[in-house]
C-alpha cells in the first residue's frame, strides 16, 4: 500500500553537486521530490542556482528556491542559513543531504521540526581543517534525529559518532543501455587475440584509485597472455595516469569518456575498480547485469552492492588486486561462481521506487507520514 504523504510539507536541502545525472546526490534528491510530490506531498528544494538547472527539481512539481550552499565554509552561509531556517520552521521534516547542507540545515532547523541528514560520502581528516570538518559532522550526527547513510560504512560511521537513530537508504541504480556491438566485435576492435580482457570504468581522479591499477597491472603483465586492461573515463588526473602507464609499460590502455561501457562489458573477461571509496558506481550496476566477474576494493557500498559476486581487496594494495585478477582468469570455477552470483545481485539492484520506499519508511518512523 502506497503512503499517502497529501499535505505533508518536506524541505529537502542540497549543495554542491558533481552533476552527474545518473550517480549524483542530484538525481537522488530529484527522485525523491518526484515521487513525494505523486503522493500528495508540498516539497521545496533548497539547493545552488546551477544544481536546479541541472536537475530541473520544479519541472517533477517540486518548489526550488537557490540557496548558495558550497563544498567549504563561506561568507553567504549565514544568508544561507536564513533562508533554510525561513523554510523550516513550516516544515513538517527537513531532509539534508550532504554534511554541508546538514550543517546549515542543522543550524535553521527548529527543534520540534525532524531533521534526516542522508550522508552520501564520507568525511576525510586531512589537517585542521579536516579534523574541524569531522568535528562539525559530529555535532550535525548528534543533532540529527535520523542519520541516513549510503552505503553500511557511512551508516556504522555515524553510529560511532553518537547518532540516535540510522538507517541505510540505498541509491537507486539506472537500468543499463543495451549494448549496441558483440563481444566479437569488441574484441576484434581491440586486436586481442587470446589476450584476456579487463575493464574498468571511473573518473581519473584522486578518489578511484588508478595508480594502483596501473602497478597491479604491472604485476601481472610477464603472464603468458597478459590482460589488457582498458579504461574508460576522463578527468583531471589524465595526463599523470597516461604518463604512468608509460613509464611503466603497463598493458593499459586509457579509452577516455565512452558511451559503450556496457559493449566493453560483453567482451570482458573481468571488470574491476581500484577507488578508495564508492557509495553505488554506475559501472558495478552495469558490470552485475552482464555477469562479469567482479574485483573491487572493499570500500564504501560495494560489498552492499556486490552480494558476494565480487572478489574484494583492501584499498591501496595494487599486489592484492593483482592477485585477484589472475584468480579469476586462472581459475574457472571461481569465475563461473561470482558469474552465477552476479544475476541475484543484478535483480536486488535498487531502483527508485525501493530507494523512495526506504525514505518514506524513515519519514514514517518520525511520525511525519502514515
Amino acid at each position: 500500500m502506497t503512503t499517502d504523504l497529501t499535505g505533508v510539507r518536506v524541505l529537502q536541502v542540497l549543495g554542491t553537486t558533481t552533476g552527474d545525472t545518473t550517480s549524483d546526490p542530484g538525481r537522488h534528491v530529484r527522485v525523491l521530490a518526484d515521487a513525494l510530490v505523486a503522493r500528495g506531498a508540498q516539497v521545496t528544494v533548497c539547493a545552488p542556482q546551477q544544481v536546479g538547472e541541472t536537475f530541473g527539481f520544479a519541472a517533477g512539481g517540486a518548489r526550488f528556491d537557490p540557496v548558495a550552499i558550497g563544498a567549504r565554509t563561506a561568507v553567504s552561509d549565514r544568508t544561507a542559513t536564513a533562508r533554510l531556517r525561513a523554510w523550516a520552521r513550516h516544515a513538517d521534516v527537513v531532509h539534508a543531504h550532504g554534511d554541508r547542507a546538514g550543517a546549515l540545515a542543522a543550524l535553521g532547523c527548529p527543534p520540534r521540526v525532524p531533521l534526516v541528514l542522508t550522508r552520501h560520502a564520507p568525511a576525510h581528516a586531512h589537517g585542521p581543517a579536516g579534523a574541524l570538518r569531522v568535528a562539525l559532522d559530529t555535532v550535525t550526527a548528534r543533532r540529527a534525529n535520523v542519520v541516513c547513510g549510503v552505503s553500511s560504512d557511512l551508516v556504522a560511521a555515524a553510529e560511532a559518532q553518537g547518532a540516535g537513530k540510522t538507517a541505510l537508504i540505498s541509491l537507486s541504480a539506472p537500468e543499463s543501455e543495451p549494448p549496441t556491438r558483440s563481444a566479437d566485435e569488441v574484441r576484434d576492435w581491440f586486436d586481442l587475440g587470446e589476450r584476456p580482457l579487463v575493464v574498468t570504468a571511473a573518473p581519473l581522479d584522486a578518489q578511484h584509485g588508478y595508480p594502483v591499477l596501473v602497478e597491479a597491472a604491472t604485476l601481472i603483465a610477464d603472464r603468458p597472455e597478459p590482460p589488457l586492461i582498458v579504461a574508460a573515463g576522463d578527468g583531471p588526473d589524465l595526463f599523470a595516469v597516461a604518463a604512468l602507464v608509460r613509464d611503466r609499460g603497463a598493458p593499459v590502455r586509457l579509452l577516455g569518456h565512452r558511451d559503450d561501457v556496457v559493449d566493453l562489458l560483453g567482451a570482458a573477461d573481468v571488470g574491476v575498480l581500484a577507488s578508495r571509496w564508492e557509495a553505488s558506481p554506475p559501472f558495478l550496476h552495469d558490470a552485475l547485469r552482464a555477469g562479469v566477474p567482479f574485483v573491487g576494493t572493499d570500500a564504501g557500498g560495494i560489498a552492499d552492492l556486490a552480494r558476494g559476486a565480487a572478489l574484494l581487496v583492501p584499498y591501496g594494495d595494487p599486489a592484492a588486486l593483482a592477485h585477484a585478477i589472475a584468480r579469476v582468469l586462472d581459475e574457472p570455477s571461481l569465475a563461473a561462481r561470482l558469474h552465477r552470483r552476479c544475476a541475484a545481485a543484478a535483480a536486488a539492484l535498487p531502483t527508485d521506487a525501493s530507494v523512495v520506499q526506504q525514505v518514506v519508511d524513515v519519514y514514517t518512523g518520525l511520525g511525519v507520514a502514515r
